[in-house]
């Protein structure tokens, strides 16, 4: 009996009966009692039970849910918790974005969504106006600017 890669492509397409399918090395489809499928990455770490999302199926095909399985184990062997490290992952691209984005493309967009709200059409000029005769021209070093949140 195989203990990794038990299921098919074809069954994982065809199963309809809610409840935990497993494939081996802690990857397991998971069909909810509405239908929906999706891949579950099951690990104990730290006397704890934890259940990562793969994600949904077909979005996230057996091949890829095995792949990311793969990589899943190879972090609990190292004693590192999965969730946690795609957590911190996709903080660290979030506050990349965030300072990516310049303040001048911050004005504009805290003005486009705002601009809705004000009556006067010479205010709306107005604010750009002066963001763009008074402050745009100015350029900072990056180092001194903050990251700005979106609205």
């Amino acid at each position: 009996m195989r203990s990794i890669h038990r299921l098919s492509a074809i069954t994982v397409a065809t199963l309809k009966k809610p409840g935990y399918y497993a494939d081996g090395g802690c990857l397991y489809l998971r069909i909810a009692p509405g239908g929906t499928k999706g891949w579950i990455f099951r690990f104990g770490l730290a006397g704890k039970m934890r259940d990562a999302g793969l994600g949904a199926f077909p979005t996230v095909s057996l091949v890829k849910a095995r792949k990311q399985a793969e990589a899943y184990r190879q972090l609990v062997a190292a004693g590192v918790d999965p969730i946690e490290q795609r957590n911190e992952e996709r903080e660290a691209a979030r506050v990349a974005s965030a300072r990516a984005m310049t303040f001048e493309r911050c004005a504009k967009a805290f003005i486009a969504s705002h601009e809705s709200g004000w009556s006067n059409s010479e205010h709306r000029r107005q604010w750009r106006a002066t963001l763009e005769t008074y402050v745009f021209p100015f350029r900072l070093r990056q180092s001194t600017l903050r990251s700005c949140s979106r609205p």
